[in-house]
């Protein structure tokens, strides 16, 4: 994965070097929305499955922040924190819905969005939360501005600057 990431360096500004890492972490995210969806996902064992998830998407974060930062590539990001415990969050299942239909809609070439649970005890993930003063979930880092609330399609899309049909 090291090395990966180094190969990927190199070639940062051409972004479809990027596409395979992409793809894996969306055919990732979809096993792990199945495994979710055939057990407890606010259990602690499927929490603990999604931690190496937490780690890949971190590192493809970092990748696409370096190509903002070095070649200027136009890419939304955002980040969301969410809690699958429903007494922690109770709108974070439809924000989820949200974010995944906007991403459907745009196209994940457009807009990265990187999901992470708050009660992962990844070092990681934690201080991703630190930088971003995550205290609660939802909340959204959206090009680099903190929403700490339920957001509609109508708002992010304003915020994105997304035409909705």
């Amino acid at each position: 994965l090291e090395l990966r990431q180094s190969l990927l360096k190199k070639n940062i500004c051409d972004l479809t070097s990027l596409d395979a890492f992409s793809e894996e972490l969306g055919n990732l995210e979809r096993k792990l929305a199945n495994l979710e969806g055939r057990y407890n996902k606010g259990g602690v064992d499927v929490l603990k499955i999604k931690e190496p998830y937490f780690l890949l998407e971190i590192r493809h974060y970092l990748l696409i922040q370096e190509a903002k930062d070095r070649c200027g590539a136009d890419i939304d990001v955002v980040l969301y924190f969410y809690s699958n415990d429903h007494d922690e969050c109770n709108r974070c299942d439809d924000q989820g819905y949200v974010l995944s239909y906007l991403q459907n809609q745009v196209g994940y070439e457009n807009i990265k969005m990187y999901s992470f649970d708050v009660r992962s005890d990844s070092p990681s993930v934690k201080t991703l939360m630190d930088l971003n003063d995550v205290e609660k979930a939802p909340l959204m880092v959206i090009n680099d501005i903190s929403y700490d609330e339920y957001l509609s399609l109508e708002e992010i899309s304003e915020i994105l600057e997304i035409e909705q049909d």
